[in-house]
């Protein structure tokens, strides 16, 4: 899983396809987003295929060494949305499903992270 480590939400995986839980980065570069819905310098937003329909995902860039220490000490921002949906849900609020979270370290510094 070359450093990715996933969070998948209970009876989900099979709705993910298992070469983007393998890599992600090379997932995209083989399986282009069907569309972009949105990009800037800390997260691009997008929809991608999948065994069971498509999914919304969006991709948290880290941006230097500055912002890799801080998530030594706070979660990332995937993981705190993956967090509160979930929270959401088991509180009865509508909100999308969460599948599947993701975050790549070097060392305990987060290099990269995704929400689908």
């Amino acid at each position: 899983m070359r450093g990715w480590r996933w969070s998948i939400a209970k009876d989900t995986a099979q709705w993910l396809p298992p070469s983007l839980l393998d890599d992600p980065e090379a997932f995209l570069l083989h399986n282009p987003p069907k569309r972009l819905l949105k990009e800037s310098l800390v997260r691009t937003a997008f929809i991608i295929p999948a065994p069971k329909g498509d999914l919304f995902s969006k991709q948290y860039k880290i941006r230097g060494l500055t912002e890799g220490w801080k998530y030594l000490v706070v979660p990332s921002k995937a993981r705190c949305e993956w967090q509160m949906a979930r929270q959401a849900l088991a509180k009865g609020i509508p909100t999308p499903v969460p599948v599947a979270m993701a975050e790549r370290r070097k060392g305990r510094f987060l290099q990269d992270a995704f929400l689908i």
